[in-house]
């Protein structure tokens, strides 16, 4: 059975049980190591509302707190209305 070292805990593991195939090689991180690695990239990127720029995010605030509803708000903004609704009903929008 042949080991191979993994970069990210430096443990030397079974090749074929720990390691992901690319290609016609493996890897160089274990599958822990490369799992933890991706989910935590993946939470670093933020989505929806928190994605949008800090103006327009400002500007849809100002508008709830004016009391206009989401039908007005979603084509100034150029954003859906399912969107901008659910981020509403789930709180992602705090007024």
């Amino acid at each position: 059975m042949e080991y191979k070292t993994c970069k990210g805990c430096n443990e030397s593991k079974s090749l074929i049980d720990n390691f992901y195939k690319a290609g016609t090689c493996y890897q160089t991180l274990c599958k822990p190591c490369h799992n933890s690695k991706r989910i935590k990239s993946y939470k670093k990127r933020p989505t929806g509302f928190e994605a949008l720029p800090d103006d327009i995010k400002k500007g849809i605030i100002e508008d709830f707190k004016n009391g206009l509803l989401c039908s007005v708000i979603a084509p100034k903004y150029n954003i859906k209305y399912f969107n901008l609704s659910n981020w509403k009903r789930k709180g992602l929008i705090k007024f």
